[in-house]
């Protein structure tokens, strides 16, 4: 499900390594599940190889953007730096960062939304530090930090200076910390703690909180406004979010005719509308007992996840779960359970021959393997297939006839049939459950990443 409205100008966002390598995809499969990964070229090809993902884009007719754009999200203000008072007739968030262009241009257009409507808007900033832009989080601590120490006022004037001072936030490609210093001094603080907290990441907790808001409402790119909960990406003609403006103080002025007190204004227009994302609760249901798991038994937090081998996604989600292990070790188990899908006509035969490895040489020739299929840029061929078994040094003879004689369908098929009782039909998909639950949170195949890092995060937090 993507909200995503007209885009015409934005920095393009990388979050974390989680997010890094899968957005793409997952922005490809909306709506559609996984796509297939591609096939090697024919040998006699002169065609370059095949690109493991492809985003498609499309564009939207200006009555069917502006239908869309009557979606409210109920986005939280959390206590961020807010310019204009509570009382205001019109809230807009600002996903943004202190380094993109965009974002600087933007806030020509919203400097003649202030002038224009004075008090009955205010303006609420939103950290979105993007990695790519190496002075975007020094700036956003520095900006936190003049905040801590003065105030929302200083905090906006510092907002200001940053958005004005373009290349001098850099020295080469590297953050230019004494000119963030310089501008910081200018608005009021100290110049000591300034770099104390670029140095310590002082308020990465707060930038992190904007991160995680940000993934949740799928704001991938910066500037984002969301206008008393409706959607603007981009930088907007000026007309556009003036017309938006009208609308809202309209419908605000409603509310206040009814009774509604002007500082409940926002809360009361977005109460309806789609919250942050929560993962969703899934029983655990006929799981089978045996299938490959990476990790220690007493772990306490357990990922089950059911893959395909010809699955773009998959491929993709295996860097994040690469990453995961590396991160928490024996701390967070992973169970693989197989999910071909039937539209995928190399998927079986690659998960067979992942479960003769299995039943040759255990979970550590099982992962092996996986792992050499798995960051492989291509479905493998039958003959590269059998090169993977001779790496990890399979009995031949056996493999060969385990492939011929389907010896390991009924193993899969308890993994399918797992999959249809839990309500899974898409892949990856995976629960992550505590300890010996018998249920835990699911997250859904456009929903991995960082978002996975997340909830075994907070899963972990729990124990």
């Amino acid at each position: 499900m993507s909200f995503f409205l007209a885009r015409p100008q934005w920095c393009s966002r990388a979050r974390v390594a989680f997010a890094c390598a899968t957005c793409l995809l997952a922005a490809s499969a909306l709506g559609a599940g996984c796509q297939a990964r591609p096939s090697p070229p024919a040998p006699d090809s002169a065609a370059a190889s095949a690109t493991p993902r492809q985003a498609s884009s499309s564009t939207s007719l200006p009555d069917e953007f502006w239908e869309r754009s009557k979606q409210v999200f109920n986005v939280p203000l959390t206590g961020s730096p807010v310019r204009g008072p509570a009382e205001a007739l019109v809230t807009i968030i600002e996903f943004s960062e202190f380094q993109c262009a965009s974002c600087s241009a933007l806030e020509t257009t919203l400097d003649a939304l202030r002038t224009k409507y004075g008090d009955k808007v205010r303006f609420v900033w939103k950290n979105k530090a993007l990695p790519q832009q190496p002075a975007a989080e020094p700036a956003a601590e520095a900006a936190l930090e003049v905040r801590a120490e003065k105030g929302d006022q200083a905090f906006w004037d510092m907002h200001d200076r940053l958005l004005q001072a373009g290349d001098t936030l850099l020295l080469g490609k590297s953050p230019n910390i004494a000119s963030l210093v310089k501008i910081a001094s200018a608005a009021g603080a100290s110049a000591d703690s300034i770099r104390n907290a670029i140095a310590r990441h002082t308020h990465q907790e707060e930038i992190e909180q904007d991160l995680d808001l940000a993934e949740d409402f799928e704001v991938e790119s910066t500037p984002a406004l969301f206008v008393n909960g409706r959607r603007l990406d981009g930088v907007q003609p000026q007309a556009r979010l003036e017309r938006m403006v009208d609308e809202e103080l309209l419908r605000a002025q409603e509310l206040l005719a009814k009774g509604t007190p002007a500082k409940d204004l926002y809360e009361k227009l977005v109460a309806g509308g789609l919250g942050p994302w929560r993962p969703a609760s899934k029983a655990l249901t006929n799981v089978p007992a045996g299938d490959p798991a990476l990790g220690g038994s007493k772990a306490k937090v357990t990922v089950h996840v059911w893959s395909d081998y010809q699955c773009a996604l998959c491929v993709a989600v295996e860097r994040a779960l690469s990453d995961l292990h590396d991160e928490y070790g024996d701390r967070v188990r992973f169970v693989w359970h197989d999910l071909p899908l039937p539209r995928h006509e190399d998927a079986l035969r690659i998960a067979l021959a992942e479960r003769e490895a299995y039943a040759q040489k255990g979970a550590p020739g099982f992962w092996a393997m996986h792992h050499a299929v798995s960051f492989d840029p291509h479905v493998p061929s039958a003959s590269e297939l059998e090169g993977f078994a001779r790496s990890v040094k399979l009995d031949m003879n056996k493999w060969r006839s385990a492939l011929d004689g389907n010896r390991h369908v009924g193993e899969i098929a308890a993994d399918e049939k797992a999959a249809r009782d839990n309500g899974i039909t898409e892949t990856p998909a995976f629960i992550v459950a505590t300890g010996a639950a018998s249920q835990g949170a699911f997250v859904g195949n456009i929903e991995y990443g960082s978002k996975l890092h997340r909830v075994v995060e907070a899963a972990l937090d729990r124990e």
